[in-house]
């Protein structure tokens, strides 16, 4: 009713285009209501919700009288204007960023002439094949080197991909790292990600062992999560494990994950009759560190590499894993907040890389 013979959406009412979804509605709108009642029950963990099942239905409909009066004459004209026009923008912005992703993807299924100029494909593509997402082009050179080109396709990221917890559609579309990852996998994004049309079997994510190789990760599994997320619930999204330490002693090369791992090499090897102050280790401090032997045997071998899957297949733990995805990655810094100190007890101090 708000929306009828509005002149900005003319143009789309011909092709029957104008009507407000709820996500139209709810972009960039805030009501706040006050209820005064005792023993009020909330849901969560940072009680940002409140959930007594008998209040909501009152404050439904009291909340939806008071809102369809306002509109209908009560409210200031000047206010019922602005949220007019408001709501007429998010149409059209929603409608031109999907025609804008329309676009793209019949781009991005032109065959090889369409795909990203720095990804570097495999010859065969299946269920076998993957695509290995690795940080920056010092690493892909060693990567592309080390990897079986016939099933491995390197994509090098050169920048950070956006947080899609966050941004907009037309920001994702408008990122070249997202659009890269959408183009190269060939399948889509969103509503209209089709898995079946999955380009590759696998994706790895293969970034440094430290904070900034866990944050490009983060960034990464959100947006697949929010733009590709049957990939995660499929059981197709995989992150390689590369070492944070490597030890020569003689043949024998120990690689080490953590400090803790370390702090045990040395003791074994210790027990063994190496002194531990004579023991070299080399810590990398990214993958482009690595010659072609060292990230091949690490993180492009079959037979060597170490690969953890990356899964929402059970109903409860995908349900736990998407609200987390929303806390950490989302726009409530309020909620994040919460989390992170409630949470704060897990932290090992030791383990920040500062």
């Amino acid at each position: 009713v708000l929306l009828k013979d509005t002149r900005k959406l003319a143009k789309l009412a011909k092709e029957n285009k104008h009507r407000a979804t709820k996500e139209d509605v709810q972009e960039g709108m805030v009501a706040a209501c006050k209820v005064v009642f005792p023993e009020p029950q909330f849901r969560g963990q940072t009680k940002q919700e409140l959930g007594t099942p008998a209040i909501e239905k009152i404050v439904y409909d009291v909340v939806k009288q008071g809102i369809t009066d306002w509109f209908s004459g009560s409210g200031p004209k000047t206010h019922i204007n602005a949220v007019r026009d408001k709501l007429a923008n998010a149409v059209i912005n929603r409608v031109s960023s999907k025609q804008l992703l329309e676009t793209r993807r019949k781009a991005a299924s032109m065959g090889s002439t369409g795909m990203p100029d720095k990804l570097a494909d495999c010859r065969t593509h299946g269920p076998d094949s993957e695509l290995i997402i690795v940080e920056g082009d010092s690493a892909a050179g060693p990567a592309k080197a080390g990897r079986n080109a016939e099933y491995m396709a390197i994509l090098p990221l050169r920048g950070k991909v956006v947080n899609a917890g966050k941004a907009t559609l037309k920001q994702v579309l408008d990122n070249a790292e997202a659009q890269a990852l959408f183009t190269a996998v060939g399948a889509g994004s969103g509503r209209d990600f089709d898995l079946e049309s999955a380009r590759y079997g696998r994706i790895v994510i293969l970034c440094d062992a430290d904070v900034d190789g866990s944050h490009i990760r983060c960034l990464l599994l959100t947006l697949i999560h929010e733009y590709m997320r049957p990939l995660l619930e499929a059981g197709r999204v995989y992150a390689a494990q590369p070492p944070l330490y490597t030890c020569r002693v003689g043949e024998t090369i120990h690689r080490a994950f953590s400090d803790e791992e370390r702090d045990e090499i040395v003791k074994v090897l210790a027990k063994g009759g190496r002194k531990p102050e004579n023991l070299k280790w080399n810590r990398f401090k990214g993958l482009g560190e690595m010659n072609i032997e060292e990230l091949a045997e690490c993180a492009l071998d079959p037979e060597t590499r170490i690969l953890r899957q990356l899964t929402m297949t059970e109903g409860r733990e995908a349900k736990k894993a998407a609200e987390l995805f929303d806390v950490l990655m989302g726009a409530d810094v309020a909620r994040r907040r919460d989390y992170l100190v409630a949470n704060s007890s897990l932290l090992d101090p030791d383990a920040l890389d500062i």
